[in-house]
């Protein structure tokens, strides 16, 4: 029903413009699910309105166009709370687009609306940089300006040339395509070349990460389970070599190590304004890089035994093989933090612009993540992790809120009480996560108090974030230092280009607890599913899940046709989207340059892009003499076998008369002129008389050369050199 209301709109008055509104309605459905419910309706109604307007035919008055407008922008502010932003000027943008439609009179409303509609269409790229968006929008690029083309060449022949406008449009397309591919080597040079900044030079927009989906720098009982209904890729991770394995593939990004009622947040040692002074960083044997703070030591004796060891599962002392060393590159989506989610024990990182090595066991980006970053790293698996907490931080990690969790709390009072060892009061507090009969859900009832009893005692029910929160409440008050930590685990394992997809689905939340001068990392979450390290969320909880991801984590097909829009992605991501100051860099090392060469490099760079430019503009100005359409061409085609036969126009020659001087020498020399004199009809009736098609005229000077080539008298003729003068006297005016 509202494409037939659509269709009728768009055929009520200038049929010839239809590309401008569906290109603008495109914009604005890519940027809807992002903004409030409030601006969203205000948009669909902006829209609808335009729709029945066009369908009606009726011409508003010029004052209500900016009334409406005024309070359609502010709807905008207030939707927002603020006007100076990226996301209001979008809307902003958006808001004029639709009102000029609205009051759209006379062709330059439409070349306004259209030329606001090509400065819109980037704004897509705000929400999504995959190659198909890049498509669409060439795609919308070439919809409005063959829609301009028609626009011009139906002001040439009055609105009564209907047919004849319709007929260009082919034409337009051609010309577009052969413009566009003729760009394509002078983009290509400039993407190479022009160098890259390491940020915009006109600063950022206060909102320019706020649509961005990803992890917070808090949490709280129910704050991860939305993530896992997100199928949108956070990072995807190549291995050199040795992988892994899944319950090893945990990707640290912040810790959390205050706890505000139910809230966890970051500790003075990991907040930003805390981490300008880091530890200092030291170096493994051989390696350049700066390594991860904390005082990692790959061969330091452990004072855990294997006992203890065993007696813990589903930690990292019980799971990594010692002294195992994992390279990989990890290509990451826009997120609105400046934490990297790096494998567990990164020692060594590089990449994308600066990166500083945060304590503990952090690596923060010195700049905002609002585009596709690569990173190199090395990790170093190990059994233990050793770090000397002073009595101060200690007492940190064990503090407690005031009158929460009073049960669990109790819990953990009671094993301290029992267990003077603290290896016996871990192992006593994993047995009791484990007999508590936890249920691993995407929808645990909502816990606004006590979150950590009702996990322990009362609904049993969770996701990992309810799990983790529960066991460091715990172990904290069974005298045990502990802290939450956020990030990744698993992915998804891509054959197709040999790389693992790690979604926000896949954030996760697990508990790092201090024995004995040693961290050991624990999954509570693997106590209520221990198939979780092993397989992805949308598989284990596809019951939950809404009918379109369970659609799509379900149907073979589909999941074949993701990997390999995944593989694609993952190119194009690598080799443009993130082809930045480093990635530029490094292309240019290939290619020879040096450090104390660059003055060269740029002088050659300034030499190569001059002589492009150079070159377009001579062929720019040799094709103002060649024919501007098919038809011009097929005619030339025609002159020029005619000023072969010594039958050239002459300069000042009427055309009625050059083609009555024509045919009668190629009759007295016993040529086929029929199909000649046909062509130079259609030909003269296209320039002059009434709109004629295209293909038409075409075919007539295509059988008029066919014509003369297959009559043996004319195809004989002495054939000579044709002067460069001949394509401008066989032209005829258009006037």
């Amino acid at each position: 029903m509202a494409l037939a209301f659509w269709r009728g709109a768009l055929r009520s008055r200038s049929a010839a413009m239809w590309p401008i509104p569906v290109v603008g309605a495109g914009i604005t459905a890519a940027h809807l699910p992002h903004w409030p419910a409030a601006l969203a309706a205000l948009m669909l109604a902006l829209m609808l309105g335009f729709a029945a307007l066009w369908r009606a035919g009726i011409t508003l008055p010029r004052y209500l166009p900016p009334l409406v407008g005024a309070g359609a922008v502010a709807g905008v502010y207030f939707s927002f709370g603020y006007g100076l932003g990226q996301e209001p000027a979008v809307a902003f943008l958006l808001v004029a687009f639709w009102l000029k439609l609205w009051e759209v009179r006379a062709p330059r409303d439409w070349r306004t609306a259209g030329l606001t509609a090509l400065f819109l269409l980037p704004t897509v790229l705000l929400r999504s940089q995959s190659p198909l968006v890049l498509i669409a929008l060439i795609a919308g690029w070439m919809l409005v300006l063959a829609a301009w083309q028609r626009l011009s060449w139906q002001e040439a022949l009055g609105e009564s040339a209907e047919g004849s406008a319709a007929a260009v449009l082919p034409v337009a397309w051609r010309e577009l395509t052969r413009a566009a591919l003729l760009a394509l080597p002078l983009v290509a040079l400039l993407f190479v070349l022009v160098p890259r900044v390491a940020q915009p030079l006109w600063g950022l927009p206060r909102d320019a990460a706020a649509a961005r989906s990803g992890l917070s720098d808090t949490v709280r009982p129910g704050s991860l389970s939305e993530l896992a209904l997100s199928d949108e890729p956070a990072f995807m991770v190549t291995f050199e070599g040795l992988a892994p394995a899944p319950a090893q593939r945990y990707y640290r990004a912040l810790v959390l190590e205050v706890l505000e009622g139910n809230t966890w947040r970051e500790g003075p040692t990991t907040s930003i304004a805390g981490s300008t002074n880091p530890a200092s960083p030291q170096r493994l044997e051989g390696s350049t890089e700066p390594s991860a703070p904390g005082g990692f030591d790959a061969t330091a004796p452990s004072s855990l035994g294997g006992e203890a060891a065993a007696a813990i599962p589903h930690s990292n002392a019980a799971l990594i093989p010692e002294n195992a060393t994992y390279r990989y590159q990890l290509l990451l989506e826009p997120q609105p933090l400046p934490w990297l989610p790096t494998l567990e024990f990164t020692t060594t990182l590089h990449g994308s612009g600066r990166r500083q090595p945060v304590p503990p066991w952090l690596w923060r980006s010195q700049r905002p993540l609002l585009e596709k970053t690569l990173w190199h790293g090395e990790a170093v698996a190990a059994m233990r992790w050793p770090e000397a907490l002073t009595p101060q931080r200690q007492r940190v990690l064990t503090a407690l809120p005031e009158g929460e969790n009073p049960r669990t709390v109790a819990l953990g009072r009671e094993i301290a009480r029992r267990h003077a060892d603290p290896e016996a009061r871990l192992a006593a507090l994993v047995a009791a996560a484990q007999s508590a009969g936890w249920h691993y859900t995407l929808r645990p009832p909502l816990m606004a108090q006590h979150a950590a009893d009702r996990v322990f005692f009362d609904d049993r029910r969770g996701f990992c974030e309810h799990f983790a929160h529960a066991f460091a409440v715990a172990a904290r008050a069974a005298g045990l230092p502990a802290r939450v930590v956020i990030g990744y685990q698993g992915g998804q394992y891509n054959p197709v280009n040999n790389t693992w997809v790690v979604r926000q689905a896949d954030a996760h939340a697990w508990v790092e607890v201090w024995v004995r001068g040693h961290w050991l990392r624990l999954d509570p979450t693997v106590w209520a599913n221990p198939e979780r390290l092993e397989q992805p969320v949308q598989t284990l909880l596809a019951e939950e899940m809404p009918v379109l991801n369970r659609w799509l984590a379900q149907s073979p097909w589909l999941g074949q046709l993701r990997l390999y829009y995944w593989s694609w992605q993952f190119q194009w991501n690598r080799w443009v989207v993130g082809f930045d100051r480093e990635r530029q860099r490094e292309l240019w090392q290939r290619l020879g340059w040096r450090a104390d060469r660059e003055a060269l490099w740029w002088l050659a760079a300034v030499a190569i892009v001059l002589a492009v430019l150079a070159l377009a503009t001579l062929w720019w100005l040799r094709q103002q003499n060649a024919p501007r359409d098919a038809v011009e061409r097929h005619w030339q085609r025609l002159a020029r076998r005619l000023a072969r036969l010594g039958l050239a126009r002459a300069p000042a020659e009427p055309p009625a008369a050059y083609r009555d001087r024509v045919l009668a020498a190629l009759a007295a020399r016993g040529c086929e002129t029929a199909a000649l004199a046909a062509a130079f009809d259609a030909y003269h009736t296209y320039r002059f008389g009434e709109p004629t098609a295209v293909a038409s005229v075409r075919h007539a000077i295509r059988q008029a050369v066919a014509a003369l080539a297959r009559t043996p008298g004319c195809s004989s003729c002495t054939r000579g050199h044709v002067p460069r003068t001949i394509s401008a006297t066989i032209r005829v005016d258009r006037n």
